[in-house]
């Protein structure tokens, strides 16, 4: 029985065409694994591995382990996806009682029944994963556990080693796919048989693993998809599948393998194969996702049930691709001048020993972006005692703080700038930001300017908190991993709109030489984990366009943290006051804040920037 509330499909369990033959092979002799990938809402992968575990509590008791991702999300599970099943189930309902706090023999997650015990436990608990033995493992979502528990080592192989001891064994695994390079069912995929659910035409009969590419729909007078029009194509015979047809086709569908099998069994479902999932949301989905790399990832992996190919961009990208893309962007008084469509201006800077590389990109809506300059300026960044300031770092003050035209009218400024300080000029990095991290601009706005520190691996690449690493000026590490993988999928884009990156004729093959200068390489850990690294191509290339590119973008991020909406801004591009500066032809100045105060909780919104209300004051 399913439970009401957990599900769309509440009462007894009736499974759909492509749920059958994967509940008929968990334990099926032969069988060794079962691997069930499918989509997310109406694939059912959970409610495969309740049925697991009911069968393996009333028809065929056996000790079992049940892993998620977390301690904390198998305490959730328990609680409203096992703990109801086992109560509105008439069969179960006898034979587990209710946890009690004061009964080891049944808690939260750990549940006894006359010839076994479920055991619910987390991928990042070691202790959970390598207590006594047990028959039957179950692991929901595998593809979200991290590389270790703790530092005893694989999760997966943590738990299936306490299987060890049963001939007769069970494993299971019910997820979404996840990212190719890193993928545990990916590696399990490609030792399965690969049985894909096939639609079954109605029309010609065919049998198709059903395709993105065959999903069509209009489109209005602005070029906005019409949602409710969208319909599938049959790939052999044309015909047209509304709703209702695509599901019938998937009723009478079947899996079809890829391979021989090896002991493992393998079932892929589709979102479009899902019964009851209309094209309308899932064409939505997409639109929504469209131009937005996270978002698109999302759609891959948890809609189509495909897995996500990180390097696939750094593979069909490269610098004379990117050449022919540039476009002419007028100037004023020697300068770029910001398109109509660009709500704000963010800067990257890196710092060499010899110069800096700056870039400068504007945003607009669904962060399409265009590069206006990428600029560099000659001189020693190195602070002697005694100055204040190296000639270097005055000139590239006085360029960050001169006023940008607009062809819409009036002028701008840069709002937020990422100056990296982790090469050989940390100090003078700091004593530079320090005194500029908030001030005003002639305009009555206010620009920022964060002093940063690139990480690589995994991680956002806006932190939630500055480092405490310094107290004169506050520290944002960043990871840069995820801001080049984002680069590198909207450099993939190639019509303008959300996410599509602009480029001036004034950037040369050189720039964009550097732009794509890294690439994904794939190797592993000292305990052996699959890992993702990006490197330079080849010796010799320089990747100052893509670092900027990064900070840049990085910038973008630290201001939506503290507050900027740039969805809004864009919406009130109209309504902005037009400023005039007294002459685009010289510097203007910019006063400097007093010095950085201690964080505290703002009284009216924003984060460490304080109230960030209507903080562009236009």
């Amino acid at each position: 029985m399913v439970a009401r509330g957990t599900t769309p499909e509440p009462g007894r369990w009736r499974s759909k065409p492509y749920q059958k033959p994967v509940l008929e092979a968990i334990g099926a002799p032969g069988v060794e694994q079962v691997l069930y990938l499918g989509a997310s809402q109406g694939a059912g992968k959970t409610e495969i591995l309740l049925n697991a575990i009911g069968y393996f509590v009333d028809v065929d008791p056996s000790p079992q382990i049940f892993v998620t991702y977390s301690v904390d999300m198998a305490k959730r599970v328990s609680k409203h996806r096992v703990a109801p099943m086992l109560r509105e189930t008439e069969g179960l309902s006898a034979k587990v009682a209710e946890a009690r706090s004061r009964d080891s023999g049944n808690t939260i997650l750990d549940k006894e029944y006359e010839g076994g015990q479920l055991t619910l436990v987390g991928a990042n608990s070691a202790a959970g994963l390598s207590m006594y033995p047990k028959r039957v493992a179950l692991f929901d979502e595998v593809d979200r556990y991290p590389p270790s528990a703790g530092t005893e080592g694989d999760p997966v192989a943590l738990a299936i080693t306490r299987t060890s001891a049963f001939w007769n064994a069970v494993v299971v695994y019910a997820t979404s796919p996840g990212t190719r390079q890193t993928s545990r069912a990916w590696r399990i995929w490609e030792q399965s048989d690969r049985q894909e659910w096939c639609l079954v035409c109605g029309d010609c009969g065919r049998a198709q693993v059903p395709k993105w590419s065959q999903v069509h729909w209009d489109k209005d007078e602005q070029g906005d998809a019409i949602e409710a029009s969208a319909h599938y194509v049959c790939e052999v015979c044309g015909s047209c599948w509304n709703d209702a047809q695509r599901w019938a086709a998937s009723r009478r569908g079947r899996y079809v393998a890829g391979t021989e099998f090896t002991g493992i069994r393998a079932c892929r479902v589709n979102g479009l194969a899902v019964i009851g999932r209309t094209l309308k949301s899932i064409v939505r989905q997409w639109v929504q996702a469209h131009g937005n790399p996270e978002e698109l990832k999302v759609f891959v992996n948890t809609v189509l049930c495909d897995w996500w190919d990180e390097d696939h961009a750094a593979k069909i990208i490269d610098e004379t691709g990117l050449l022919p893309r540039r476009e002419e962007i007028p100037e004023r008084n020697a300068r770029p001048v910001i398109p109509v469509g660009v709500a704000v201006l963010t800067a990257g800077v890196d710092v060499q020993d010899n110069r800096f590389e700056i870039s400068v990109y504007g945003w607009g809506a669904g962060e399409e972006s265009w590069l206006l300059r990428h600029e560099v300026i000659w001189g020693d960044p190195t602070t002697r005692e005694g100055e204040v300031l190296a000639a270097a770092w005055s000139a590239l003050d006085q360029w960050l703080i001169h006023p940008w035209g607009c062809e819409r009218g009036g002028a701008d400024f840069i709002r937020a700038g990422c100056v990296d300080t982790g090469g050989h000029h940390t100090q003078a990095a700091y004593d530079f930001c320090s005194p500029r991290y908030r001030r005003m601009t002639p305009d009555g706005g206010q620009t920022f300017l964060f002093a940063t520190k690139g990480f690589a691996g995994p991680g956002e690449l806006w932190p939630r908190a500055p480092s405490k690493a310094t107290r004169k000026v506050p520290l944002w590490p960043i990871h840069v991993d995820a801001g080049k993988g984002q680069i590198y999928s909207r450099l993939g884009i190639a019509e303008a709109g959300p996410g599509f990156v602009h480029f001036p004729t004034t950037v040369d093959l050189e720039f964009f030489k550097g732009l794509t200068s890294e690439k994904l390489v794939q190797g592993r850990d000292k305990k052996g984990f699959p890992t993702l690294t990006w490197k330079l191509k080849r010796d010799g290339l320089r990747n100052e366009p893509l670092d900027c590119a990064v900070l840049a973008y990085a910038a973008l991020q630290g201001l939506r943290a503290n507050g900027y909406d740039l969805e809004l801004g864009v919406a009130q591009l109209a309504q902005r006051v037009r400023w005039e500066p007294p002459s685009l032809d010289t510097p203007t100045a910019v006063a400097s804040s007093a010095p950085p105060v201690p964080r505290r909780e703002p009284q009216g919104g924003g984060g460490w920037l304080g109230d960030t209300r209507d903080w562009l004051r236009r």
